[in-house]
């Protein structure tokens, strides 16, 4: 009886990763309750105003990224809101810069946007 010539193939094995290898931590930098989730502020919490007198309009607040919520805007930050306006601006969104003036008051987030006239 003649012998049958085949290659020998290898079995699926489970390779082990060292990480999970029983015993072992994984490293501090794959470790995520080192995560820091950041706080967000009473300010943000709340949302933004406009003040009567802004140029901008709710469709160009929108083209920039902000989204409305019981009458407020959000991200509500004034570092966050400028650098949102700018964004916008400078890709093409938004025909007009804005200037972002904050004028809130104590119990109250309030923004003032003014087109730039340049």
């Amino acid at each position: 009886m003649a012998q049958q010539n085949s290659t020998p193939t290898l079995s699926k094995s489970n390779f082990s990763n060292q990480r999970f290898a029983a015993g072992h931590e994984s490293s501090p930098k794959n470790d995520i309750s080192l995560l820091r989730i950041p706080q967000r502020t009473e300010e943000e919490e709340h949302g933004f105003s406009l003040t009567p007198c802004s140029d901008i309009t709710l469709a160009e607040l929108k083209i920039a990224g902000f989204t409305s919520r019981d009458s407020k805007f959000y991200p509500s930050t004034l570092a966050e809101v400028e650098k949102s306006i700018l964004h916008h601006f400078k890709i093409g969104d938004l025909t007009d810069n804005f200037i972002v003036k904050d004028v809130s008051t104590p119990s109250r987030a309030l923004f003032s946007f003014h087109r730039c006239p340049f």
